[in-house]
């Protein structure tokens, strides 16, 4: 853990921690350096842990343990992996498809061929009361990269609040961050939409885009990289929903995400379709 420069005197502590092949941020406002250090060395405790649970490239994992059985198998997980697996089944229900973690065999790293391989979360029935999780066809494979990150800012925030730690700013790389309070005498933490200035308080925010890792986002009904966008947003109170809907609103056409919003008041959407190229927005005000 290394702690970011704080020479502005802005009372803010700053660290940062690198865990599920990115760079994690905790910024933590209103304490001391020493409580907010320990603070932040628990967070990042609860993120190694969590990588080694949900990581389909962490030979052990829950998720890797899902990804070896056969149709018909099941396996038992821990309450972590079962938790972001039902949200990961809930999003790809009420996006209609446009986020599913059960795409495995389609991206880097899958075993499937892309062409014939069964993909979708309808292939992954969860058992409540046994924490178990069991495969209903051949070849699928789950890959949390689109809500796990969003699932440990979630995690993570829980913790903070066992530590009474009110004003935090938690960051995935640039990708998702999740806001508790505010830091003293300011209206929300100050983040950023593809450049534009936005005040998050109490809430996340996520961003999906093909700039950097083109191709990386698959479209799970057609099977190909998305190509009509070049990237997307979401801001919601969850930021294990807000890291979904962000991959979700990269695959939808701009229709549909307004019907999603509208449905959902208390989503907000942004989408860009070209790089540099204007914002659409949908929903309640960023």
């Amino acid at each position: 853990m290394t702690q970011a420069d704080d020479s502005k005197g802005d009372a803010i502590a700053r660290f940062t921690h690198d865990v599920m092949s990115t760079t994690f941020q905790v910024h933590i406002a209103g304490e001391s350096q020493a409580y907010a250090r320990s603070a932040a060395t628990e967070v990042f405790r609860l993120w190694d842990r969590l990588e080694g649970l949900l990581s389909r490239f962490v030979e052990y994992s829950d998720i890797s343990r899902i990804n070896r059985l056969r149709c018909g198998e099941a396996a038992r997980v821990g309450i972590e992996a079962f938790t972001c697996l039902q949200t990961a089944a809930a999003m790809a229900t009420e996006t209609g498809g446009a986020f599913d973690a059960a795409i495995g065999s389609l991206t880097k790293g899958g075993r499937g061929n892309g062409a014939d391989a069964a993909v979708g979360m309808h292939y992954v029935a969860l058992d409540e009361s046994a924490f178990t999780v069991r495969i209903l066809a051949e070849g699928i494979e789950l890959d949390l990269g689109g809500i796990g990150k969003g699932f440990a800012l979630d995690q993570a925030a829980a913790l903070l609040d066992e530590w009474g730690v009110d004003s935090a700013l938690l960051c995935a790389s640039e990708s998702t961050v999740l806001a508790l309070g505010a830091p003293p005498c300011q209206q929300g933490w100050r983040v950023g939409i593809g450049g534009q200035p936005a005040w998050l308080t109490h809430r996340a925010l996520s961003g999906s885009g093909v700039a950097v890792k083109g191709g990386h986002i698959i479209d799970p009904h057609t099977r190909q990289p998305v190509q009509d966008k070049a990237a997307a947003w979401a801001a919601c109170t969850s930021a294990t929903e807000a890291d979904a809907l962000s991959t979700a609103f990269m695959v939808m056409p701009p229709g549909r995400i307004k019907t999603y919003c509208r449905a959902h008041p208390e989503v907000s959407a942004a989408i860009q379709i070209s790089e540099g190229g204007v914002f659409t927005y949908f929903g309640r005000p960023f």
